[in-house]
């Protein structure tokens, strides 16, 4: 059934069907205008099919256009590892002149397109089914409602809202771009415009008055990982007594760890609440920012010589990530810089290396009988129960200063200065390289 329905999907697509069976042998090639199949991977003959399928559209304007957007979400540094990789894994099959003239690419491309492969994004959250709209020769490129902030302005939408700030244009991109109209009325559409922003940004200075919304289940799947890791790390310490205790009172175990979460993310918006509502930035910058920690994290991951940004939509109820790292200094340069920026990650976590400079230039402490070898500085982050009135500040600067390591410090900073001081080594290129969490005046965890 399933060998059927490819060759007479194929031949509405002008492509005869080939299949045979070889073991150790390429899963799949296309040539001249048939595409031929290995069915010896009996599971994976729809997949190969399309791979090959894509292979003869990627000239089209569709697949043109799905490439670009692709590769901006991915970044060069990470597309040119990416590269390196795919000239491995077709040596022997691609001539020097052919990965030249990008072939690789257009594999990537595929690769991500039919979800095949280990990649930090995923199209089909960005696109409305990439694969049918390139076949179909479609025009129009679908997006899906964006998981990130848009921070580029169309040409149309800077001629007919001519009058409107830079942030209010990216607002109304952002905003009416989501399946709602633009106001058409030339008479009132600013006003409109400018009401719209204001009623949003109140409705998000509430949020911080309302404690119970970011109350977690102790379904979340999150916050199950969470007491999972906590199970783990126990283990690994030899403490069977107290896993064996957490494992018999796991749903009141659950219950407090979603409580302490639950605080400290309430704690955190607020926190950026206040911040913000008390800056002179406009309404539509300060809304944007808002929204955009409401409902996304963000976070990095090294790899290679490079990084991989990651960007997740919160689902209030169950994600226990930590809010942005919003300060002075990330939010000075994000307003002033946007225009240099083609996504909004990228100019977010160049705000978060400015603030890091700035930490490390100002917060080095002399730790009594402690050589550093000239390898670096310590840095105190003093948590709540020494600096109860700055620790939520505390815990912003220590998560931007592990954002590039794989500790859940970044994620869980607030949590970690609620019990006590942290301790962080950073190296002479302004790199975290060991942690000490404290609870109290004892070492509770050691990192790097």
């Amino acid at each position: 059934m399933e060998k059927s329905r490819i060759i007479e999907g194929n031949s509405m697509l002008g492509l005869k069907t080939v299949f045979y069976n070889a073991k150790n042998a390429t899963l799949g090639y296309a040539q001249d205008n048939t595409i031929y199949i290995n069915e010896h991977y009996s599971d994976d003959i729809e997949l190969i099919n399309k791979h090959e399928v894509l292979h003869f559209y990627e000239n089209s304007k569709q697949f043109r256009g799905i490439k670009k957007i692709i590769f901006n979400l991915l970044g060069e540094e990470y597309i040119s590892e990416l590269r390196d990789y795919y000239k491995l894994k077709y040596s022997g099959l691609y001539s020097e002149k052919q990965i030249d003239e990008g072939i690789l690419d257009s594999e990537i491309v595929i690769d991500m397109i039919i979800n095949n492969g280990d990649f930090p994004i995923k199209i089909d959250d960005y696109i409305n089914d990439a694969y049918t709209t390139i076949i179909s020769g479609k025009e129009k490129i679908s997006l899906k409602d964006r998981r990130y902030l848009n921070v580029c302005v169309s040409t149309k939408l800077k001629q007919q809202f001519a009058e409107l700030t830079k942030w209010e244009k990216i607002f109304a991109n952002n905003y009416y771009g989501n399946g709602r109209g633009l106001p058409a009325n030339r008479y009132t559409k600013y006003e409109e415009i400018r009401k719209k922003i204001d009623e949003e940004l109140e409705k998000l200075y509430e949020i911080a008055n309302d404690k119970n919304y970011f109350n977690i289940s102790i379904d979340s799947e999150e916050l199950n990982r969470e007491f999972e890791n906590d199970i783990l790390s126990l283990k690994s310490q030899g403490r069977m007594q107290d896993v064996a205790r957490k494992m018999g009172n796991k749903k009141a175990e659950l219950n407090k760890l979603a409580k302490r979460y639950s605080e400290a993310l309430y704690m955190e918006y607020k926190y950026i609440v206040d911040l913000i509502k008390n800056t002179n930035y406009e309404p539509a910058f300060k809304y944007l920012m808002l929204n955009e920690t409401l409902t996304r994290t963000y976070r990095q991951e090294a790899k290679g010589k490079g990084f991989v940004t990651f960007v997740d939509k919160r689902i209030i109820g169950d994600t226990t990530k930590s809010h942005m790292n919003f300060n002075e200094t990330v939010l000075a340069v994000i307003y002033n810089n946007v225009d240099e920026y083609s996504n909004f990650s990228s100019i977010y976590f160049a705000g978060l290396n400015a603030l890091n400079s700035s930490i490390y230039s100002k917060n080095p402490v002399t730790l009594l009988d402690v050589n550093t070898f000239g390898k670096g500085t310590w840095i105190r982050f003093e948590g709540k129960r020494n600096k109860p009135d700055k620790y939520m500040r505390n815990a912003q600067l220590l998560s931007s200063m592990v954002q590039d390591t794989p500790w859940c410090t970044k994620q869980q900073a607030s949590m970690h200065l609620d019990e006590g001081d942290f301790y962080l080594f950073v190296d002479n290129n302004n790199r975290a390289r060991i942690g000490v969490k404290l609870i109290g005046d004892m070492i509770d965890e050691v990192r790097g």
